[in-house]
């Protein structure tokens, strides 16, 4: 997982099929779990150590009372070893659970909790965690056999309430009518050409850049969760994941309150026909396991298996201006070049004629249009015209970072060293929790190699800012003292 996090999302911590009853009243998630709010508070903040402390503090006071809370206790304290890099006390606690499908982590297994509810009470995030651990520890294969097995996971689920739209769907049309969904739980992505208004997009040989981005520092094309980022719906700051590749770039959001609020709204209002809710919880879900597995296969140089994800999300959106970005941005790293420029081209076309404004909003499509223009110029050396794309993507968002970071190394690579540094510091002085990342201060960190001798004592003076500000999860290494 190498690319800058921004899109960081809360932790999912309602199961994967029925919830617990809702809270009699309000919109608290502690309703639904004991001091969730507490919890998810000192997540957005980055305090994973208080947040550690809090839940063994109510682990041996037996304040869980509840089969899911202790899970969802659970799947906070890994995500927060996670964070602090504790990875193998992350592994050993997820692994001391066993299988995530086995009975006793069903509604059903505990009726006099759970008034006949069934389904799964095993948070999303702590499947997603699962997957993602191995890699911590070194063994990358395995953490992508269970990306695929999560996906086959998330796809079963996608069918079973993608079925129960359709067929609520016919019993309307007949003039029948139905009542609240049960909800409760019950193929691989398919290769070929991604075809684009009559067109198909062909990836072909070449070299491979530009390089894109990385945990090293460097262009970056995407913000998305980064080097430390562990799990979906789970961070220290409010907004959506992914994922690796990121769904809130989709206008997407998975955070924990969106989803209680989801389940009690179904609930609570018979207008609303829960098995849709559902099933846009799930696409949503299985959005986030495939941007993490094309990820992990960019960061191998496996683009067959990039485009083939890719291809299978093309399918349910085809005119997703995120989506077919990312195809450019692999067809870049192929060297095909004249395939990347006409998957830029037509996501701006989408752009004027509007009709991606529903999926991204005004703003957000306009700066990803000058971004992969930029990107282009960024190829062909035309820093200069680079520049001024950045220029106007920042002048309309003055927190896109994409462009606030790829301005500063376009400088650079003009050696204008001393304008470089200035925009990275003016970022982080001016916004230090959204631009404090590792990627950002890496390339800061090089700039000041390069411009001073004394770099050594400056990076110290950055060094001791960080550490005042920084949330526990920061990668201070990074710094290179």
């Amino acid at each position: 997982m190498e690319e800058l996090a921004a899109e960081v999302r809360d932790l999912n911590i309602s199961g994967s099929g029925a919830a617990p009853p809702p809270p009699s009243g309000g919109s608290s998630l502690s309703g639904l779990c004991y001091d969730a709010d507490s919890l998810q508070e000192l997540a957005r903040q980055g305090s994973w150590r208080s947040l550690l402390e809090k839940i063994d503090r109510a682990r041996k006071l037996s304040l869980l009372k509840a089969p899911h809370e202790h899970l969802a206790y659970h799947a906070f304290s890994v995500l927060a070893l996670a964070k602090i890099r504790k990875f193998q006390e992350a592994f050993d606690e997820i692994d001391g659970l066993g299988d995530l499908n086995a009975e006793k982590y069903r509604y059903e297994a505990y009726p006099e909790h759970y008034h006949g509810k069934s389904g799964s009470m095993v948070p999303f995030s702590l499947r997603w965690l699962h997957a993602q651990l191995p890699e911590r520890l070194g063994n990358r294969q395995e953490t992508v056999d269970r990306l695929y097995l999560l996906l086959d996971f998330v796809r079963k689920k996608l069918k079973s309430f993608s079925d129960r739209v359709e067929l609520s769907a016919k019993s309307c049309s007949v003039g029948g009518s139905h009542g609240e969904a049960v909800i409760s739980e019950s193929d691989g992505a398919t290769g070929g050409r991604i075809g684009l208004s009559g067109k198909s997009l062909d990836v072909g040989d070449g070299a491979d850049e530009p390089k894109v981005s990385g945990s090293d520092g460097g262009i970056i094309e995407d913000l998305s969760p980064g080097v430390n980022q562990e799990a979906p719906e789970a961070s220290k700051n409010t907004g959506v994941f992914p994922s690796e590749m990121a769904a809130e770039s989709h206008g997407e959001s998975t955070s924990a309150g969106d989803e209680f609020g989801e389940w009690k709204s179904a609930v609570a209002d018979e207008s609303i026909d829960a098995a849709t809710v559902c099933r846009q919880l799930w696409q949503r879900r299985e959005t986030i396991v495939i941007s993490t597995i094309i990820s992990h296969h960019l960061s191998q140089k496996e683009f067959d298996a990039c485009i083939a994800l890719l291809h299978h999300l093309l399918r349910q959106n085809p005119s997703d201006p995120v989506l077919l970005a990312k195809v450019g941005y692999v067809q870049m790293q192929l060297g095909d070049l004249n395939g990347a420029t006409a998957t830029f081209a037509h996501i701006e076309s989408l752009s004027k004629s509007g009709s991606s404004n529903q999926l991204m909003d005004e703003m957000k499509l306009k700066n990803l249009v000058n971004r992969n223009r930029a990107l282009m110029y960024l190829v062909a050396k035309d820093y200069a015209s680079a520049i001024r794309e950045y220029e106007e993507a920042i002048e309309r968002d003055p927190t896109d970072m994409i462009a606030i970071n790829n301005k500063a190394l376009c400088l650079m690579y003009s050696r204008d060293l001393s304008d470089s540094i200035k925009v990275l510091e003016s970022a982080l002085e001016r916004m230090p929790s959204v631009a404090l990342d590792e990627t950002v201060v890496v390339n800061l960190c090089s700039m000041y190699e390069l411009a001073y001798v004394n770099h050594s004592e400056i990076k110290k003076t950055l060094s001791n800012w960080i550490a005042r500000v920084a949330p526990d999860d920061f990668d201070s290494s990074c710094i290179r003292m």
